[in-house]
């Protein structure tokens, strides 16, 4: 007992073990204590090994909700920035209600990115600092992920480089806090494409992980994906050509009528 203390490598019910097996002369006994302090170990090993996977798991499922919100911050507002005819873009361009909405979900869409991008303590679930703690001798170390495919995702990372800053400046210049010098980032160069290729590489690193980590699927995706039924620019616009030509058409006849 008087090997155990708090920094010891050894638990308590191993010392006690130990201590026993030191002071017996029987070859079967210390076999047999010799297996329980293995076997005691063992479950030491599992039961951290257990713990260490559901705290994966739950910061995991932090990282999924923050790119699901994403996601579907992107699925809108691409939608609503790239209409698909000249008559929804002509109905986008003129509709305050249009053009603030694509703004408020790009607007989030960047809050988001930027949570998973930043590597800062203050963004408790960046990409960067979670990878780190997946490396071998780290937080996550002993749960056996190929180092080799952290160094590249981290070298594809580095090439989003670009992408990464502008909406890192783009969130904390103009979005979350108001600078003085932020009119030098409100005309940002930063397009849908570079924003997908940053979300699939993001979507492609969670997945492998659960995958790899946890033996499960994770279904990665907006919770409403828009396809060619999504029709709201389409039905809107036809709205109001119709009333507009009902209003034009009502004036003509009563123009005639009074002739």
């Amino acid at each position: 007992p008087t090997m155990y203390n708090q920094n010891c490598a050894f638990s308590k019910i191993e010392c006690f073990l130990i201590f026993i097996l030191l002071n017996l002369s029987n070859k079967n006994c210390k076999k047999q204590i010799t297996t329980l302090v293995i076997q005691n170990r063992w479950q030491q090993y599992d039961m951290k090994k257990n713990n260490l996977s559901n705290e994966l798991k739950k910061e995991l499922n932090s990282i999924w909700n923050i790119l699901t919100m994403a996601l579907q911050c992107y699925e809108y507002s691409s939608y609503l920035y790239s209409p698909r005819t000249e008559s929804e873009q002509n109905f986008a361009n003129k509709s305050f209600f249009v053009d603030f909405t694509r703004h408020i979900y790009w607007r989030n869409l960047i809050i988001e990115l930027a949570k998973l991008t930043t590597d800062s303590n203050n963004q408790s679930f960046n990409i960067f600092k979670f990878l780190r703690k997946l490396k071998k001798n780290q937080y996550f170390g002993e749960l056996g992920l190929d180092d080799n495919k952290i160094e590249n995702w981290e070298i594809l990372l580095d090439k989003k480089e670009k992408t990464i800053v502008e909406i890192i400046n783009l969130r904390n210049k103009i979005y979350s806090h108001t600078d003085r010098d932020k009119e030098q980032y409100s005309n940002s160069d930063l397009t849908f494409n570079e924003i997908k290729e940053l979300l699939d590489l993001l979507k492609s690193i969670i997945k492998t992980v659960f995958s790899d980590l946890l033996d499960t699927h994770a279904e990665i995706r907006p919770l409403h994906s828009i396809n060619d039924k999504f029709k709201i620019l389409s039905i809107l616009a036809k709205e109001k050509e119709e009333r507009i030509n009902k209003i034009v058409n009502g004036f003509i006849e009563n123009s005639n009528i009074k002739k």
